[in-house]
């Protein structure tokens, strides 16, 4: 089995660097054409924060366990070494390039590279978070991984394909995979800087 080189563990900064925002590129691994997204997040934002945004960014529903990887270093719940809730952005990044791993859906296993683009000063004529570009739609909850999504997308474009139908009545609505919409991901993100909108309650419900 091939093997991806991981991102080199970050060690943590001392002193802390100041409060800015981070431009992440966050890209899901293994999948041509690419499937990205590119958000504006004050660094002063928990990792956990950070998992609840690119659930967000994703249009995911927030249903599967999740950690970050730097190096050997976990960041994730009670099971990872590093309580995500407690643990900030640029307690971890801290300058342009430096990468760090996601991975969401254990089952599944949806890595996603994270890299730093760049760091600025907040404009305080705009909101953060913010998504300022993308491309494709996250794939659906639950599909089974790269290959299983490379399956689903093979049946769901070919309606002679014996196992069409049935994953039309699974997936209960049409599936665009190339669709994306920016407006959309920025409104969900307003919602949740606000506190309108909480990925975790919607297991509560």
């Amino acid at each position: 089995m091939f093997l991806r080189e991981r991102p080199q563990a970050i060690l943590p900064k001392i002193p802390l660097p100041k409060d800015q925002v981070l431009r992440l590129e966050i890209t899901i691994e293994e999948i041509m054409p690419p499937i990205y997204r590119k958000i504006d997040i004050p660094n002063t934002y928990t990792f956990y924060q950070l998992h609840h945004v690119i659930q967000l960014a994703y249009e995911w529903t927030n249903s599967h366990m999740f950690e970050f990887m730097n190096g050997t270093e976990t960041i994730g719940d009670e099971e990872a070494k590093i309580d995500a809730k407690k643990l900030t952005l640029k307690e971890r990044f801290y300058e342009p390039k430096q990468k760090m791993l996601y991975v969401y859906d254990f089952g599944d296993n949806w890595e996603h590279k994270i890299k730093v683009e760049k760091m600025f000063d907040a404009d305080p004529k705009k909101r953060y978070p913010a998504c300022v570009s993308g491309r494709r739609a996250g794939p659906p909850e639950d599909v089974g991984g790269v290959g299983g999504y490379e399956h689903f997308l093979e049946a769901i474009e070919d309606d002679e394909h014996p196992e069409h139908e049935a994953y039309l009545e699974w997936l209960g609505d049409y599936f665009d995979s190339e669709s994306f919409s920016r407006k959309e991901v920025n409104a969900l993100l307003r919602d949740y800087a606000d506190g309108k909108l909480n990925p975790d309650q919607w297991w509560e419900e």
